[in-house]
């Protein structure tokens, strides 16, 4: 099916399919802009949906995201995020959380992401791992009302590490900041990688090479007869596919 014909404003990756490389080569060809999740991700792989997208000229964003339900404060590694301004300067980076509460995602802003993602619920105690972490629509509206509160105050953006403790504290964003800020940002893990956290979500979503059909010892391979899906067990990881 052809995605021109959905006429959709953007698109939206979930990290399960991002390193899903014949897709995102495929989307890369498509007319709609990319909004890119890297959960369960390695630097390395996301350097190559970067690389594939940037390639093709495609409007797209990266969004720093960690695929555990709920994320610990102390995995969620906001320092990434200024990790990703400084790796592709040329596109927006945003944030997609999965831990309890806004305040990750108000440090989020203040770092300088441009689009924020979070789960919404109506009901936290609905059947899915989604739900626990979702905000409510009280929690959604003092989001909203602190990022807005963020934007009149906040003349530049992003804040320096160093000067989020006296921005946070200043606008009254959420209470004991400094033990917060020192867990979410965890300056001494810099590069991208997959935590112990993720794996359980990469074993359950995490795409792999599998065979389109039944094959003999020693026949060469088509390309055809390579596809990605979701495996038991997984196999070898799909952003191998080039190889």
């Amino acid at each position: 099916y052809e995605l021109r014909q959905l006429d959709l404003q953007f698109i939206k990756i979930g990290s399960g399919d991002t390193n899903n490389i014949p897709m995102m080569s495929y989307m890369a060809m498509q007319s709609a802009a990319l909004i890119v999740s890297t959960g369960m991700q390695t630097e390395e792989t996301i350097r190559k949906v970067y690389d594939i997208l940037n390639d093709a000229h495609v409007n797209f964003a990266l969004l720093h995201c960690v695929s555990s339900y709920p994320t610990q404060l102390q995995d969620t590694k906001l320092n990434y995020i200024s990790r990703y301004q400084k790796l592709f300067p040329n596109i927006p980076i945003g944030y997609s959380g999965h831990e309890i509460g806004i305040e990750c995602s108000l440090l989020a802003i203040l770092m300088g992401e441009r689009i924020l993602e979070r789960h919404f619920t109506l009901d936290k105690n609905q059947k899915g791992s989604d739900h626990c972490v979702s905000l409510n629509p009280n929690e959604l509206r003092s989001l909203v009302e602190k990022v807005r509160l963020i934007e009149r105050n906040v003349q530049q953006l992003p804040v320096m590490l160093d000067d989020l403790l006296d921005v946070v504290t200043e606008l009254n964003l959420f209470e004991h900041p400094q033990g917060f800020i020192v867990k979410a940002c965890d300056i001494n893990d810099i590069s991208k990688s997959i935590l112990p956290c993720e794996l359980m979500c990469k074993h359950k979503l995490g795409k792999s090479l599998v065979y389109t059909r039944d094959m003999k010892a020693g026949q060469g391979l088509l390309e055809s007869d390579i596809g990605v899906k979701v495996s038991e067990p997984n196999g070898v990881s799909a952003e191998f596919y080039d190889d």
